[in-house]
């Protein structure tokens, strides 16, 4: 069977912290380039606590490396993301500045590459490239998200950026924004006329218009259950069953809905050991609380494993026995 045949070519792989997301997204991955049917897969982590390079035992960088033919991988390094944005940001406001003002430039995005929310935006220039601009490379791309809350950040904020760029692009188009940003730099009031011919404007105007068109193509694509699908890892007990349930929630009201549910790291039915009796007996009740849940989802319930999931054929069994029951 071609366990990738009615999967989405891209995944979202999330959950609560410790659940199995990342060994969950690389088994995925493994499987997906594996086998007589192998596809050209791309494996993405956007966890600032990177795991892959760790479960391959290979170092990544945050440039794409080759783990075999058919699969690749990239950690995003949203520090060295930030800063090579706000560095050419800061080269381009120069154009409408004079000289005096170009160490206070400087100063100020040099701060800037290290707020929370650069970061995150960094980041996200980062994935909605590979997403709308490398992704013809490939048969499917698997994302590796940090936990939850950051995963639907990364669905939510397109509206956000894609109407702050809107904003952006409406005032460059109208000429006012450097007055407005910069007015009160040095020489910020007579600068305007340093770019007679609208140049510089002309290249911010092209930026900010690539930009607005990249985040609407993300927008439309995340909202494609033909294209993208959310899967949500979770083990059975109260915390990560409460935040699921949250994060469905909080899916919903944008109009969208996990692809599938994965029940991970379920302990065997039985044991002659008296304390594993006991934890048994009592994830018994979580299990049947997350079928209760979950089962109207493409539902899947994968068992312990006796040994870590970090060797090729491991991963790869893992992997399909998802897809396979994702499939059915």
């Amino acid at each position: 069977m071609n366990i990738s045949q009615y999967l989405p070519k891209i995944l979202f792989v999330g959950g609560k912290g410790g659940v199995g997301k990342s060994t969950t997204s690389s088994a995925i991955a493994v499987a997906l380039s594996s086998g007589q049917n192998a596809k050209k897969v791309l494996l993405v982590s956007t966890d600032p606590a990177h795991n892959l390079g760790d479960i391959f035992d290979v170092d990544l960088t945050n440039s794409v490396s080759k783990i075999n033919e058919n699969l690749s991988v990239v950690e995003i390094d949203s520090s060295l993301e930030a800063k090579a944005y706000v560095d050419h940001v800061a080269q381009n406001m120069r154009g409408f500045v004079g000289a005096a003002s170009y160490a206070r430039i400087d100063d100020y995005f040099a701060k800037v590459a290290d707020s929370s929310s650069t970061l995150e935006a960094a980041l996200f220039e980062r994935l909605t490239t590979i997403l709308t601009k490398e992704a013809n490379e490939y048969d499917h791309i698997i994302i590796d998200t940090a936990p939850t809350g950051h995963t639907l950040r990364l669905f939510f904020m397109p509206k956000e950026l894609k109407d702050w760029s809107k904003t952006l692009l409406s005032m460059q188009e109208r000429g006012g924004i450097s007055e407005k940003v910069l007015g009160h730099l040095d020489g910020g009031d007579k600068n305007r006329f340093s770019d007679p011919d609208g140049f510089i404007r002309g290249q911010l105007i092209e930026k900010l218009d690539e930009r607005y068109t990249r985040y609407s193509a993300f927008s439309n694509l995340v909202k494609d259950p033909r294209k993208c699908g959310i899967i949500l890892v979770l083990n059975a007990s109260k915390l990560a069953i409460a935040e699921t349930q949250r994060a469905i929630q909080s899916l919903d009201k944008k109009g969208l809905k996990p692809y599938a549910i994965v029940l991970n790291k379920v302990l065997p039915d039985n044991s002659t050991d008296d304390f594993l009796t006991s934890r048994i007996t009592q994830e018994a009740e979580y299990v049947a609380q997350s079928d209760k849940a979950f089962n109207h989802y493409r539902y899947v319930k994968m068992p312990l494993f006796k040994q870590d999931i970090i060797s090729q054929e491991s991963l790869e069994l893992f992997g399909k026995g998802i897809l396979e029951n994702i499939n059915n």
